[in-house]
């Protein structure tokens, strides 16, 4: 068995591309069609000792939201508490079902007061 740390799984996962499934909202329409989005992996934030905190920066193709803001770039998180974390879910090439934040590109004050500035999906890596 092969075994790799997670610098070497950083270096072969960055710049992948991804393709993202969207299931909420359940009617996005993005520049990639209905449900979804693709993109690719900028950076890898890692935590050994608590796998789900493991986050993916995406860079995607631009969409508009609700507020009229422009996002380019998501946050995946692991949807679920899990064994193992996302990054390691991305390496297997497997789906990754992830909370896509996009938060830090609508300031707080111009947030939709209705909704959480998220998407909910499926990221795998493409091809």
């Amino acid at each position: 068995m092969i075994t790799l740390s997670e610098e070497e799984v950083g270096r072969l996962l960055v710049g992948r591309s991804v393709s993202i499934s969207v299931g909420e909202p359940w009617d996005f329409d993005g520049p990639d069609g209905p449900n979804a989005l693709r993109g690719e992996i900028l950076a890898l934030r890692e935590n050994p000792e608590a796998p789900h905190n493991q986050e993916v920066l995406l860079a995607v193709t631009p969409f508009s939201v609700r507020t009229g803001h422009t996002v380019d770039r998501l946050v995946a998180r692991a949807r679920y508490k899990d064994e193992v974390g996302i990054v390691e879910h991305l390496a297997r090439g497997q789906d990754a079902e992830a909370n896509l934040s996009f938060s830090e590109q609508v300031p707080e004050g111009e947030r939709d007061p209705r909704s959480t500035p998220k998407l909910i999906g499926g990221v795998r890596l493409a091809g």
